[in-house]
């Protein structure tokens, strides 16, 4: 490929990055999401925020998304939290595109796209992406 197709590929595949990411935001504008663990996360983070007191949400507990998620919830309550969980999600394609773009195994790079594409509409994924669970922030991280 020369420089321009190139060019031109990587400007594609920032859009398609930049729509999954209103795709994951109309999602997020319906709730916190659907697992019984997103509200023990939204606990465990506003509880050490607001009352200095941690009681992780699971055995094993996620502090940092836990943290995250329970400030912007907070702040925005799940329009906000969903909100970066679809930031991450659209972020997390975008650096994986930039993992595979370098990636000698792949040879035809416009296999990339397709790769990047089903993964963004894999219905767990979707739901990952526009929920506030500690999932997406685990890709992304």
């Amino acid at each position: 490929m020369t420089a321009d197709k190139i060019k031109k590929f990587e400007l594609r595949i920032e859009n398609i990055c930049f729509s999954f990411f209103f795709i994951y935001c109309f999602f997020g504008i319906f709730g916190f999401g659907n697992d019984v663990d997103t509200y023990l996360m939204l606990r465990a983070g506003q509880d050490l925020i607001l009352n200095f007191e941690y009681y992780p949400s699971r055995f094993q507990g996620a502090l940092i998304p836990e943290i995250i998620i329970g400030a912007l919830s907070i702040i925005g309550n799940y329009y906000l939290s969903n909100f970066f969980s679809a930031l991450l999600g659209s972020l997390t394609l975008y650096y994986f595109y930039k993992i595979l773009k370098n990636n000698d195994y792949i040879k035809n790079k416009k296999d990339i796209f397709f790769i990047i594409f089903f993964i963004g509409f894999n219905p767990h994924y979707i739901i990952a992406s526009s929920s506030s669970h500690d999932y997406i922030y685990s890709l992304f991280l």
